[in-house]
């Protein structure tokens, strides 16, 4: 046994802390150093204020804040929005109650139970590596095992004790899985697309769009967002064959095409696509929308039911095309000169939803022949469990299709 020196309390590393102890509690002396440079006329600036701190905004004036804030106005007949017509407003946390068949009534869109030849044949011909299948299991694993950042969930309910409080879990949220598996699989579209294609897309975070129309004389205005949204420099050309379409729309009498959108009176006229006309990369390419539980409500309080869900993907598929529509032609453009056309993908979790919407018009009250179109395929699984299993991470029952159908959308010119 080697012998050691024998450290009393008071070795040297008490004395360091305590000389801290005791030197932070003098008070600096003035040495009178910025007094004597100003005497002999030599200006002296703070390094902080002038190169660190962030310049203070002055506070405008009472006329330039902003008229509608709702600290600022009542929502009333004060309000400077306010109308006196009726509008029923549709949001991104809004659900028709009739489902897809509403959905199609409102936008009047005839449906397509495939996607159109050439996504389908740009899907088959994909040409996906094996070290890449094993980079996107890998992503799955740190979207929903392996990130660290952790938050709240959402509060669990017993149906038959709705009283009883459960406590609160921690954990990786829907919309953070949702945002880092779809960033993951661009990423992986770019590095298999050639560069010439890559060059002409571009992708923007929380694209906003509102689309006012009427609809059975009574005025709508949708505001959706696409939480990843692909544009690029040429638009997609429009789908010729739509020879499997629905003959006509459904009918969901006696209900009306507006039912359980809320009403509202403050509100302002006005469409918006997030991109100038004119600009470098204006053309929309493909919408990427997430969907969570917790975010979506229906107007009874029941439980989203998948057709709900997937009218929600042809809703932000047709406001995507609107927008681009009225920001192009005119907000009072009815017939258009030319389709236009968007693809569409819902993310939520591990369940992707793939369209492609065809606006050809925006006479959606009239008695014109002409529709609009929705190309769909069932939702597709991109696994069926991803957990710990025995302290053990585990992903069961990978889908490749799902990569593959994404790559198809991203090459799609």
């Amino acid at each position: 046994m080697r012998l050691t020196k024998v450290l009393f309390r008071q070795h040297l590393g008490w004395h360091t802390k305590m000389k801290w102890r005791t030197q932070k509690r003098r008070n600096i002396q003035d040495e009178r150093v910025v007094a004597n440079l100003k005497d002999i006329g030599l200006p002296v600036i703070d390094p902080y204020e002038e190169f660190v701190a962030e310049p203070k905004m002055p506070d405008l004036p009472a006329e330039f804040v902003d008229p509608v804030a709702p600290e600022l106005h009542d929502r009333n007949e004060k309000h400077p929005w306010w109308n006196s017509r009726i509008c029923h407003t549709f949001g991104d946390g809004n659900v028709l109650i009739y489902g897809e068949k509403q959905a199609q009534v409102l936008s009047k869109t005839l449906l397509v139970n495939e996607l159109p030849e050439n996504i389908q044949k740009l899907a088959k011909n994909a040409d996906i590596s094996d070290e890449t299948e094993i980079q996107v299991k890998n992503s799955i694993l740190q979207a929903h095992l392996f990130d660290s950042h952790q938050e709240k969930l959402a509060i669990k309910k017993k149906p038959d004790q709705p009283m009883w409080v459960y406590p609160r879990d921690w954990g990786i949220t829907d919309q953070r899985k949702n945002r880092y598996i779809t960033d993951k699989l661009l990423q992986y579209c770019e590095k298999l697309t050639d560069a010439s294609v890559t060059a002409q897309r571009k992708i923007l975070d929380n694209a906003t769009f509102i689309v006012p129309f009427e609809s059975d004389g009574n005025l709508i205005r949708f505001q959706k967002t696409a939480e990843h949204f692909l544009v690029s420099k040429q638009p997609l050309k429009p789908i010729a064959d739509v020879s499997k379409a629905e003959s006509e729309l459904p009918d969901i009498h006696p209900l009306h095409s507006n039912i359980s959108i809320d009403k509202e009176n403050i509100y302002q006229n006005k469409n918006i696509y997030p991109i100038q006309k004119g600009a470098n990369f204006e053309h929309p390419h493909t919408a990427f929308v997430h969907y969570t539980p917790l975010d979506v409500k229906t107007i009874t309080l029941e439980p989203v039911s998948e057709d709900q869900v997937a009218s929600r993907v042809l809703l932000k598929a047709f406001t995507v095309a609107a927008a681009k529509a009225q920001s192009v032609y005119g907000a009072d453009v009815q017939e258009l000169p030319k389709p236009i056309t968007v693809q569409c993908v819902q993310v939520h979790v591990n369940k992707f939803y793939f369209g492609v919407y065809q606006l050809n018009t925006l006479n959606l009250q009239g008695d014109s022949s002409t529709k609009n179109y929705w190309f769909k395929v069932p939702p597709k699984l991109l696994y069926t469990n991803c957990e710990y299993l025995e302290s053990r991470p585990v992903l069961k029952n990978y889908n490749g299709d799902v990569l593959r159908h994404t790559l198809a959308f991203y090459q799609n010119q």
